[in-house]
């Protein structure tokens, strides 16, 4: 993966402020996070360029990949990884697969 770029860095920006997540805004303007975790904010905030690589389905749905649903559905189950002001991720347990879930903002 390419180096995060200051236009890239200024997209995640705006997005935090459009959410009014002022820490994140401040750990990424202090540049205290990994490429890595900033790539990974890109997506669950569905900043372009990575604002397809996690499809968003419906509250409830199964996992895309393996159809497993949430612990009050099936044993396997997904859990949420990461919540944020419009929506939230979440990961399946038994296959890894990430997607998310968005609410109106």
């Amino acid at each position: 993966m390419s180096v995060v770029t200051e236009p890239e860095r200024k997209k995640l920006a705006d997005a935090f402020k459009r959410r009014g997540m002022r820490e994140h805004l401040r750990a990424l303007g202090r540049r205290l996070w990994t490429e890595h975790f900033i790539r990974e904010w890109m997506r669950y905030l569905r900043v372009p360029p990575h604002d397809n690589d996690y499809l968003t389905l419906p509250r409830g749905a199964p996992c895309p990949r393996c159809g497993s649903m949430s612990p009050d559905r099936t044993a396997t189950g997904t859990l949420i990884c990461v919540n944020f002001p419009g929506g939230w991720a979440e990961r399946c347990l038994g296959c890894q697969t990430v997607w998310l879930h968005e609410e109106r903002f």
